[in-house]
């Protein structure tokens, strides 16, 4: 009889492990992000500057919610959200190599939103903004776009 016991006990604390790792394992993906799962608290969010394309992920299948934000894409939102304005001026920063943020920060620099570390340098990683992951800055630019600041 105590033999029987165990193993019933056993498998039900199997089925309860199972049934326990059900939801998270058939969550389903925002969009084409592997790393967003519909069932995340700032799913909402990642969809909604997806959609108004304020941000665009870090790849076609990954948002990396959990990086942390850099100076370029902090720029980038930034020039989105003033619907991304024509650029008349290339900025002064000798140190902007990627095209994905050269209008954004040429924009910003002469609007007065950025500054460099000098006249010539803006070090693109420099993580002015560092400790707010990017699932954060996410929820931030609703609020703002919803008129909450």
């Amino acid at each position: 009889m105590k033999h029987a016991f165990k193993k019933i006990m056993a498998l039900v604390l199997a089925i309860v492990m199972i049934v326990g790792v059900l939801p998270s394992a058939f969550a389903a993906n925002l969009g084409d992000f592997t790393d967003v799962k519909n069932t995340d608290w700032f799913a909402e969010y990642v969809e909604y500057v997806v959609f108004y394309d304020y941000m665009n992920g870090t790849s076609a299948t990954t948002f990396e919610p959990n990086s942390t934000c850099t100076r370029a894409m902090a720029a980038t939102v930034l020039y989105r959200l003033e619907g991304s304005p024509v650029v008349y001026k290339a900025s002064t920063f000798t140190d902007l190599t990627q095209d994905w943020y050269k209008n954004a920060v040429a924009w910003a620099q002469a609007a007065g939103v950025v500054n460099g570390i000098d006249d010539a340098k803006w070090e693109k990683h420099l993580k002015d903004c560092q400790g707010y992951r990017a699932e954060e800055w996410t929820q931030w630019y609703q609020d703002f776009l919803d008129g909450k600041f």
